[in-house]
Order: C-alpha cells, then structure tokens, then sequence
C-alpha cells in the first residue's frame, strides 16, 4: 500500500457538538469524536447546523505548533506546556491555521476564534489537529 499524500487544499466539514442542530439521540457521537466524518451525525430538520471548514495542516504547521508551545515531559511521557498558557496559545493557533471559513445557511464568512465561545474554540482546534494525525484513508 503507498502512502497518500497529504491534500492541503482538501476542505473538512465539522460540526461542533455544541451545535443544537446535531440529534444526540439518533447521531453516533463516539464514531464522530474518532474521525471527524458528519456522516455519524443526524440533525434535527428544523434547524441547520454551522459548519467549520478546516483544512488539513501540513506537517511542517503541526510540527511548528507542537514545539512552539509544547514540551516533552520525562516524569510523565507526553506533551505539556511549555509554560502557563501555552495551551490555549496552541488552541488559538490551531484555530487560525486549520479554520479559515463557517459556513451557515449554505453561506460562507471568515472565522473568528474571538466571536466564538471558548469551549467551541478548543473543540474546533482539537479537531484540527486531530485530522491532522489521520491518515488520508480515514478522512471523509
């Protein structure tokens, strides 16, 4: 099997689980948080969910994230903030690289992490760098 080459110019659909158009009961939020793909997500018809169009980074903009703002802990093996703040730093971004536009109502506008709630702007930044630990195959 080759491995695919990274589509920078690919766009994603994603649907914030804030967002009170998703259906919690009939949508399958688990098979969502694992690989971005609405098709796991049902919406209530009488309303219309905002769309996040993110882009894939590409490895250079996720490797400069991660040691811009990230640190290797030895006592505990993962990734920790290089000092008090640098998560959120990270989370914004995340945000700015991989969220260029919303699309609501079938329209399109510049995202802005600053109109957003807090807890939406790290949601939609985790997912940005989480597509970007995907292997093409698995992104829809």
């Amino acid at each position: 099997m080759a491995i695919k080459k990274i589509d920078i110019n690919a766009e994603h659909k994603y649907v914030s689980l804030a967002d009170d158009a998703i259906d919690r009961e009939k949508s399958n939020l688990e098979e969502y948080a694992k690989d971005f793909n609405i098709k796991h997500l049902v919406f209530d018809p009488t309303k219309q969910p905002t769309f996040f169009i993110l882009k894939n980074l590409s490895a250079d903009q996720y490797s400069k994230l991660i040691s811009t703002f990230m640190r290797f802990d030895f006592k505990t093996g993962g990734l920790v903030g290089k000092e008090d703040g640098d998560i959120m730093a990270m989370s914004f971004s995340a945000f700015e690289m991989g969220c260029k536009e919303l699309e609501d109502g079938g329209k399109r506008s510049p995202a802005n992490f600053k109109e957003l709630p807090m807890s939406v702007v790290q949601e939609v930044s985790n997912a940005v760098m989480g597509l970007a630990q995907l292997n093409e195959s698995e992104k829809k």
